[in-house]
């Protein structure tokens, strides 16, 4: 039996004993840590003003393009639902935020949290929530790159269940 290294790997290391398959979504490797990120401030006014809708403190951490309009919308309403998908566009291609695909999903949800971490879906109510999982476990990895012949250098995970709201067990 393999002793789990890090903390994700103390986790996820007995649903890989048991058999289970997770959902690995693939992503690029986060840049270095030392690199400036890209300024918010040269972006056109209504990208500007979604990246400020994402990132409004007290709001749902994860929304659907449908909500961001809406809000956007509610502070200028000259905005076009064009112009805030666009805007989402380059603020993913910028890396000022992220673009999740949850499976189960029914659309894609932005987010501002682009550094590494996976998602907990309940599969009642569909509530997502962010979970520290910054390393792709070794016993994962091996597997991959010795049954798929692919070595991972970046993951996202998801994993299904039911949240605390919907009487899932604590």
């Amino acid at each position: 039996m393999r002793i789990a290294s890090s903390p994700c790997e103390r986790h996820l290391l007995p649903l890989i004993e048991h058999g289970i398959h997770l959902h690995i979504r693939l992503m690029p490797p986060e840049p270095a840590r030392t690199a400036p990120r890209p300024a918010a401030r040269n972006l056109p006014r209504n990208y500007a003003l979604v990246l400020d809708v994402i990132r409004s403190p007290g709001r749902h951490h994860h929304r659907t393009a449908i909500e961001i309009f809406d809000e956007t919308r509610a502070r200028n309403p000259d905005v076009g639902f064009a112009t805030v998908h666009r805007g989402l566009g380059r603020l993913v291609e910028l890396g000022l935020i992220a673009k999740v695909e949850l499976p189960g999903g029914a659309a894609a949800l932005y987010e501002s949290e682009t550094g590494a971490h996976a998602h907990l879906r309940c599969r009642r109510c569909g509530a997502v929530r962010d979970v520290d999982a910054t390393v792709i476990p070794e016993a994962l990895a091996e597997r991959v790159r010795r049954d798929a012949d692919f070595v991972l250098d970046a993951a996202g995970a998801t994993f299904l269940g039911v949240c605390r709201t919907c009487g899932g067990e604590r």
